[in-house]
């Protein structure tokens, strides 16, 4: 279950999905985050990791409109782990237009975000984490910027050697700055997820 915030939203690229099985899963990743991309979806997640882990994406779209994203996790000491990531979204040669529907020069835009989080290890169940991030976004020659933080939980539970299930919720995209170009201010896509998962055979996932 998902609920985001309403008024006008700038940053939506931070909605993309950054992964395949993110793709596949709708998005629907807050309890399954196990690699180094729970930075972008639940920080708590990179508690689970037991080695270093970086996963890269290029996704490369119609309209000259590309995405892309790397992020890295490793364990670090007394259970803390440590993240990093970045995302970019960049449109280029977008045609510009008068009032009247003329065209005028061409221009480019772009979004990105580098993001920093840390998670804590409870137990072998239990694990929190939170992540702080800076947003730029610009269009032509008007740019914004804005700055917020994610928090998160995920529980996990082994049943037995083939079963378990995993629940997660995380809080993301809370404005510390919210962006504003020329004299708008506007609202970033902050949302909360709870999600659960299981699997009741291996890597089998429900």
């Amino acid at each position: 279950a998902t609920t985001y915030a309403m008024g006008n939203i700038s940053a939506e690229f931070l909605l993309i999905p950054k992964d395949a099985r993110a793709h596949a899963l709708a998005g629907a990743v807050s309890s399954v985050a196990d690699d180094s991309t729970a930075i972008f979806y639940n920080p708590a997640g990179m508690g689970f990791l037991k080695e270093k882990n970086v996963a890269l994406s290029h996704s490369e779209w119609l309209e000259n409109i590309n995405f892309e994203n790397v992020s890295y996790s490793m364990p670090v000491k007394n259970k803390f782990s440590l993240g990093l990531g970045f995302e970019y979204l960049g449109i280029s040669n977008i045609q510009g237009q008068e009032s009247m529907n003329s065209p005028t020069r061409k221009f480019n835009s772009y979004d990105f975000s580098p993001i920093v989080g840390l998670s804590y290890l409870f137990n072998k169940n239990l694990s929190v984490g939170g992540a702080i991030r800076y947003i730029e976004e610009k269009i032509d020659d008007e740019k914004a910027w804005a700055g917020s933080f994610d928090i998160g939980t995920i529980y996990r539970k082994k049943i037995n050697s083939h079963k378990s299930f995993s629940l997660g919720v995380t809080a993301q995209n809370i404005a510390l700055k919210k962006p504003q170009f020329i004299d708008e201010k506007e609202e970033l896509p902050t949302k909360i997820v709870v999600g659960g998962s299981y699997k009741p055979l291996g890597k089998t996932l429900l």
